[in-house]
């Protein structure tokens, strides 16, 4: 059935986003508040691409089907509510800052005084070897160039306060943790980390920082600055992005510290300088911050001092989203994925509001060629694939490309990122191997389906934190918080449904998490495809049918215009009124169908002795619209109410009391559809025996009874005409399957007069010659036997 909705005019969305100022404070609220702020969140974080506030333009809602009298319209008007988002271009001067009454000396109230540092953290705070969950922003911290190391100072005239309350250990007064010989950091600059040197912390001093005591070799930067690390060497996008890049993003968002001014700088190594790893960046990073990236070690040699000293420094937060047994680092974070991906697809200038979705569906097959030629390199012939994808696509498209759904098999590596998300969000079923080939999928449109194809796990893998002897979707810890996308899983289970991709390997030998490709069962994935299908279906009460009677005057008309989801070309659909008083005043009127596949109808009321003049105008007052289609009779789809607000025609006057010259109303006739045709085999198999039969009759006579063929090839004049008339005899019988299949009546005897006159004539000279000849054989026998 249709979707249907009502257009309205353009109406101006307002600016709805306003920004803490510099000053103002942020009042508390209760969880229940905080709770029902976090959903609109979901919507927000999408707008804000690279402004400190965005003003949306008009927004034209042209829905399908739409329906709009030609001059009274009904304007929509969204707004979003001010969400309070914190800005933190200046947190010091937003933060509690009182001078302290156990000060020796008292200092004047002045805010952001830079003598010592601050710093506040989210995640576990009650146990410290949790560094890879840890993210903070600290206030007032320096870097000294001499000396390689991060300073954070504390009063000189105070005992050292407690960074952390461990719950085993108790009170831990530094940022190092000595208890393993060496110095481990506070936070983990990755998820991946593992050395020491991939942990941060910074040495504390009982001094004021050089910012007030030596500000002439002091560099004071006041834009918010982060530390990262990319440390996934193979650049592979699922753990780039929504990991490594995405945790700048994550960490602003969880701390309240988002900064359109946020400078990210590449710790423990110089930004990778590979193709594909600046692809990324290039793609993605806009959308995070509009800073470009830095290597930390060079952004800070550029300074030229002894000292560079940040205002705000993030640092932390980069967890493993994807591992089997790091998916409780995603619980609740579905606001922030949710907003990044929005974020980039505004970033990219495509529709991250979802105004437009996909109008007819559209599978997208992944063709994991890259991989397979890295792997090849490495002695694997393939690694992780599909390895009937060939036999799937054909088995598909043979099934659903007759039913108006578009097939594409994409090889993403030779797409621009911005193509690639282009057709991610017109996408409605996304087929994919599990891996790096399947990080597009929270790009999808909401409502879609992806079809994600699990490996097996044979012995368990204490890393992965995945169990043996199960289906693992390798990646569905991320994927399963992002609810906007309804997400199936290609189940294994046996070694029958695998290939070997290492040479000279059988399947049980190999390691099927790397070194096999998936053999697809053709009726298992359409099992789950015909799920999405029927899923994706529209819902049978539209929810944008006319909640109040629409108004019809004098002289207006009426526009109906309907997209149909699937269905055949050939589908008659009706609008069909019913005046609510009067149920015997009812009339139906067939929309037309446009070269694009569009229904339309327009009612003009202004059109005197048109159909619709005539009955409306004799009986005005409420209708009730429908709409009726020939692919399934029994549905019946209520649009809404009209009411025709127009004055009545007069009562029709004594036929032959005054002449009319209008027309009759115009008579439309439904022609019901063919009978079901019997299968082409069986079709095909009467018309054999059809054909056959009368030949095979014939051909058995002749052998029974003896075909007279004596003489007509005796001599060469027999012979020529002969094979003239068995030649025509031949047309003539290839004449008569001609019409059988393609031919009618009327050409078969128009043709055929001109093909059987020259059989005729033929067969006559054929007989002719050869009854001349045996004229001739039996005069030479008498002559003999005289």
């Amino acid at each position: 059935m249709p979707s249907l909705s009502r257009r309205s005019s353009p109406s101006m969305l307002p600016s709805f986003l306003a920004h803490a100022r510099p000053g103002s404070s942020y009042t508390a609220r209760n969880l229940a508040t905080l709770a029902v702020r976090a959903t609109a969140l979901l919507f927000v974080f999408a707008t804000f691409a690279q402004l400190r506030h965005w003003s949306s333009k008009d927004a034209a809602l042209s829905p399908k089907p739409s329906i709009s009298p030609r001059r009274s319209q009904t304007s929509v008007n969204l707004s979003i509510p001010d969400l309070f988002l914190s800005m933190n271009e200046n947190f010091s001067e937003r933060s509690v800052r009182i001078p302290s009454p156990l000060s020796r000396n008292a200092q004047p109230a002045t805010k952001n005084t830079r003598r010592y540092s601050h710093f506040r953290c989210i995640g576990d705070e009650n146990n410290i070897a949790a560094r890879a969950e840890r993210a903070c922003l600290f206030e007032n911290i320096c870097y000294s160039v001499e000396d390689q190391e991060w300073a954070y100072y504390i009063r000189p005239d105070s005992q050292k306060k407690p960074v952390m309350f461990d719950s085993a250990l108790g009170e831990r007064f530094d940022f190092f943790d000595h208890q393993f010989g060496s110095p481990l950091g506070f936070i983990a600059l990755s998820g991946f980390s593992r050395a020491f040197r991939d942990f941060w912390s910074p040495k504390i001093y009982r001094q004021q920082s050089p910012a007030v005591t030596s500000p002439s070799r002091t560099v004071l930067l006041t834009d918010p600055h982060a530390i990262f690390n990319l440390n996934v060497y193979d650049d592979n996008l699922g753990h780039l992005l929504w990991e490594e890049m995405g945790a700048l993003w994550y960490s602003m968002i969880r701390l309240n510290a988002y900064s359109t001014r946020l400078v990210a700088m590449h710790a423990l190594d110089p930004l990778p300088d590979r193709a594909l790893n600046k692809k990324f960046r290039a793609a993605f990073f806009g959308a995070i911050t509009p800073v470009a990236p830095v290597s930390m070690d060079s952004y800070l040699a550029e300074k030229a001092a002894a000292y560079v000293c940040f205002d705000q420094l993030m640092v932390g937060g980069d967890m493993l989203r994807f591992f089997q047994n790091a998916g409780w680092h995603n619980l609740g974070h579905e606001p922030v994925f949710y907003a990044l991906r929005n974020r980039i697809l505004a970033a990219h200038g495509l529709d991250a509001r979802g105004v437009s979705p996909p109008q007819r569906h559209r599978i997208v097959f992944t063709n994991k060629t890259e991989s397979l030629k890295m792997s090849a390199e490495e002695g694997i012939k393939n690694n992780r694939g599909i390895s009937n994808l060939a036999e799937l696509v054909d088995f598909v498209r043979r099934k659903y490309g007759s039913k108006g759904v578009e097939i594409e098999v994409v090889e993403w590596q030779k797409m621009e990122m911005k193509a690639q998300l282009e057709l991610m969000q017109n996408t409605t079923i996304f087929i994919t191997p599990s891996g790096g080939v399947s990080t597009l999928l929270p790009f999808l449109p909401e409502g879609a389906h992806a079809i994600v194809i699990d490996y097996f796990e044979r012995n368990g893998d204490q890393h992965y934190g995945s169990e043996a002897g199960h289906s693992i979707s390798m990646e569905a810890p991320l994927w399963n918080h992002f609810p906007h996308v309804k997400k199936q899983y290609y189940q294994v289970w046996r070694a029958s449904d695998f290939v070997s991709d290492v040479p000279g390997k059988s399947v049980e030998e190999c390691d099927w998490r790397y070194e096999v490709s998936t053999l697809v069962d053709l009726e298992r994935m359409d099992f789950l495809i015909q799920a999405a299908f029927e899923d994706m279906e529209p819902l049978s009460v539209p929810k944008n049918s006319l909640a109040a009677p629409l108004v019809i005057g004098d002289d207006e008309s009426l526009s109906l215009s309907v997209s149909m989801d699937g269905g055949s070309k050939d589908d008659i659909v009706f609008a069909h009124l019913v005046h609510t008083e009067t149920k015997k005043i009812q009339t139906s009127f067939v929309l037309e169908r446009a070269s694009n596949g569009k229904l339309s109808l327009k009612l003009d009321l202004a059109k005197k002795g048109a159909f619709i003049f005539n009955t409306i105008k004799s009986n005005p007052g409420i209708y009730t619209l429908s709409l009726l289609s020939t692919a399934d009779t029994k549905a019946i789809l209520k649009i809404g109410k009209i009411h025709f607000d127009i004055a009545a025609m007069p009562e029709a006057t004594i036929l032959g009391a005054s002449e009319s010259f209008e027309p009759l109303p115009e008579i439309y006739h439904v022609f019901r559809k063919p009978e079901a045709m019997p299968n082409k085999s069986i079709s095909f198999a009467f018309t054999v025996l059809v054909v056959a039969t009368p030949w095979f009759l014939m051909i058995v006579s002749w052998f029974a009874l003896g075909a007279n063929v004596y003489g007509l090839l005796a001599t060469a004049s027999n012979m020529f005409w002969g094979v003239a008339f068995l030649a025509s005899l031949t047309a003539s019988c290839g004449f008569f399957g001609l019409y059988w299949y393609k031919l009618n009546l009327f050409q078969l005897f128009g043709y055929g007069s001109v093909v059987w006159s020259v059989l005729g004539l033929l067969g006559r000279q054929a007989l002719v010659s050869r009854a001349s000849w045996r004229l001739r054989e039996e005069k030479t026998k008498g002559a003999v036997s005289h």
